[in-house]
């Protein structure tokens, strides 16, 4: 097997505010979640 040197694949893609406020929206509720499932008793 050769050692073949390729390029590294780059992705460009537009993102708008809408799109930031929703991926932070989501990791917020995760965050809730998580630290909701930790405080119960028996949680990690």
């Amino acid at each position: 097997m050769t050692d073949i040197r390729r390029p590294a694949l780059r992705y460009t893609a537009d993102i708008t505010v809408e799109d930031i406020d929703g991926l932070a929206g989501f990791i917020e509720r995760r965050v809730v979640l998580l630290r909701e499932a930790a405080a119960r008793p028996g949680g990690e």
